[in-house]
């Protein structure tokens, strides 16, 4: 019988019943975050917390999923909050109309969500989200920024370490390892900043000496870029992938075999002829252990937590 989730469990099989136990907040209902929003709704995610202070305005009806003719000056949080429930009445969508800073950030107990997605411009706040999550042991996912770009296709995901040319990634790495902050997984993009027009009148948010320009298809790309990871970590989806890839640099299956496999099929596992093996991926006291059988050709998953940031400790023989 057809349902929300029937072409989604196509993909991502029993992961669909794990995105509906699941819990994610999301601080800022802009441009990149209100399309993180969407997505998690439209995936059947069961607990959604958007987190957002601003109002609607016709400035945002270009890029912001919230922003049309009918809710400019309407609260955007409460906005995103009765969107959510128009696409998933069963989800259990809460919204914060506050913007997020080191003196209310008690009002929002962090430890409770499964996966924290970070949307919002102001560096203080990030860092005090990120420091949080971090203090909490919950996956975070920070996007560093889309403003003056035109190329979405130059967006990737990765730790902060590895970023370049993204002003607001060069002062977030500098802060994070002042705080001792290692490996937090952001959105960014190699893409050099243009210089953006002269505004038309636009005041720039505080923080800022200028309006970054924005187009409709760049921060949605981003936002959908950050809730793929959110969605295929908390279906466990990236981590068979991740399996055929290390057995094909052992030597272990073929490409042939590795470009067959699908994401979550447990005849994956057998086509590719992986041996008996345990693997521990383990990220902020998150652990996911996958064990693979070849003489019975099954998966057995053995959750706690969720993965996000997913690291290697390495693997063992099980005799």
């Amino acid at each position: 019988m057809e349902d929300m989730y029937s072409r989604t469990r196509l993909l991502l099989g029993d992961g669909t019943d794990d995105l509906k136990s699941s819990r994610v907040a999301v601080f800022g209902c802009g441009g990149v975050g209100s399309y993180i929003i969407e997505a998690l709704a439209r995936a059947g995610v069961g607990e959604i917390a958007v987190i957002d202070g601003d109002s609607v305005a016709e400035s945002n009806i270009n890029r912001q999923l919230v922003a049309d003719r009918t809710t400019v000056g309407q609260r955007k949080a409460e906005v995103a909050r009765e969107r959510i429930l128009r696409i998933n009445p069963d989800c259990r969508a809460v919204a914060y109309d506050m913007f997020y800073t080191a003196e209310n950030a008690d009002a929002i107990d962090l430890s409770h969500f499964d996966y924290v997605a970070d949307a919002i411009d102001t560096v203080t706040s990030k860092l005090e989200i990120i420091s949080r999550c971090r203090a909490a042991g919950v996956n975070i996912i920070s996007s560093m920024g889309t403003g003056n770009k035109l190329d979405p296709t130059r967006f990737r995901i990765s730790p902060i370490e590895e970023t370049s040319v993204c002003p607001l990634a060069r002062v977030m790495r500098r802060e994070l390892k002042t705080r001792g902050i290692t490996g937090v997984r952001v959105l960014w993009s190699d893409e050099p900043a243009r210089a953006p027009l002269t505004s038309d009148g636009e005041a720039p948010v505080p923080g800022r000496r200028s309006v970054p320009g924005s187009v409709s298809f760049v921060p949605s790309c981003a936002g959908l870029i950050i809730a793929g990871e959110i969605i295929r970590t908390l279906s466990a989806v990236p981590i068979l992938c991740f399996m055929q890839r290390l057995m094909r640099s052992r030597g272990k299956c073929g490409g042939a075999a590795v470009r067959r496999c699908s994401f979550s099929s447990k005849s994956a596992v057998k086509r590719c002829k992986v041996p008996q093996k345990v693997y521990d991926i383990s990220r902020d006291a998150k652990v996911l252990r996958y064990r693979t059988r070849q003489a019975r050709g099954e998966t057995e998953r053995i959750r706690s937590g969720s993965a996000h940031d997913a690291e290697v400790k390495g693997f063992s023989a099980n005799a």
